[in-house]
Formats: structure tokens, C-alpha cells, sequence
């Protein structure tokens, strides 16, 4: 298997960030849908243990909330015992320290397809003015896509269409994400 070394546009955090491999990718993507993130930096250093062993964590994430934490990325299938070690004892550490420790293994292949989609609109350029957001918001709530991207017949069905992508990622608008997202799919209001 070939890694995908690559940077991430955080759009919470307006840069960049360092992956490996698109299963780090994809760990970037989930924490910038669904986790406050104040900071967030690839391989921040190098943790020795009592037993020897050393790890390199994939990220140290800084919450909105002030706490802290690590999260490695690692399919479950490549595990070994030294790796399964290694995490223990970073999991130890973080633990002492009052730290999270969280452990990216695998990805819902629906959720995924649909967190790609959303991604593309995740840009504050396509987020509409607060006044837009609130009327769009109200008026969508509980409608299926496709009657939703037509509410607001003064712009273009295109523009709606980005706006309501926009707001989903952005949590204003919630829908069931394991489920393929297509005109069916409900937009409610969060």
C-alpha cells in the first residue's frame, strides 16, 4: 500500500496541515466536521518510554475548550505488538498528563463519500451573509435536498445549493451522514 503524503486545508484553522497517508487525510477531514479545534500540528515530537519503546504521534489537537490531546492514525489491520505497545504507553502518558487520547482506525465508507462532498464547500466563501444564513436555516428546516436548494428563488439554484453544502459542514444544518447524502436526504436545523 502506497501512502498519500499531502497537506489538508483546515478550514476551522484557515491553513494547512501534514499527512501521510489518506487515512490521515481522512482523520484531518473528521476532526475539521466534528471537533472544535483551536490548534492542531502533525508529528509535534517524539515520546520516549520507561520500557524503551518511542512513538512519534500523528497530531496534538488544542480544543477550543482549552484541553489538549493526541490522536494517532492507524489502520487496525497493520497492527503489531510493538505498535499496539507503543500506543498503550502513549495513551499512558496522555493519561498522566491529563491529556486525550484518541485513535483514528478506520472510516465508514458512506460517511466518508459524504464528509468529501461537504469538504468542498467547507471554504467561508461559500458561507452566505448571517442574515442569508438565518432565513436559510428557517426556511430548510425538515426538507428534503432538492426542495431546499430552491427555497430562495432571488439567486441562483447553484449558490443555494453551495450555501446549504456550507452549512452542513459548518453544523448550522445537520442530515444522517451514514446514509448517502442525494435529494432525499432531510436537512434539519442544529
Amino acid at each position: 500500500m502506497k501512502n498519500r503524503h499531502g497537506k489538508y486545508w483546515f478550514s476551522q484553522l484557515h491553513y494547512q496541515v501534514w499527512h501521510e497517508s489518506m487515512l490521515e487525510r481522512w482523520a484531518l477531514m473528521f476532526l475539521d466536521f466534528s471537533a472544535d479545534i483551536a490548534a492542531i500540528s502533525a508529528q509535534p515530537c517524539l515520546m520516549q518510554f520507561e520500557d524503551g519503546a518511542y512513538h512519534y504521534p500523528d497530531y496534538f489537537v488544542v480544543y477550543n475548550d482549552g484541553k489538549r490531546g493526541i490522536v494517532d492514525v492507524h489502520f487496525e489491520a497493520f497492527n503489531s505488538p510493538r505498535s499496539v505497545r507503543r500506543f498503550q504507553n502513549t495513551k499512558s502518558a496522555c493519561e498522566r498528563i491529563g491529556w486525550s487520547y484518541g485513535m483514528f482506525r478506520s472510516v465508514n465508507p458512506v460517511v466518508l463519500r459524504n464528509l468529501e462532498l461537504l469538504s468542498m464547500y467547507r471554504h467561508s466563501r461559500y458561507a452566505p451573509t448571517e442574515d442569508v444564513r438565518l432565513g436559510l436555516i428557517d426556511a430548510v428546516d425538515g426538507l428534503p435536498f432538492a426542495e431546499a436548494v430552491g427555497v430562495d428563488r432571488s439567486v441562483p439554484f447553484a449558490l443555494t445549493t453551495c450555501r446549504i453544502y456550507h452549512l452542513v459542514w459548518s453544523g448550522d444544518l445537520t442530515a444522517d451522514l451514514t446514509r448517502p447524502f442525494n435529494d432525499h436526504t432531510i436537512l434539519w436545523s442544529s
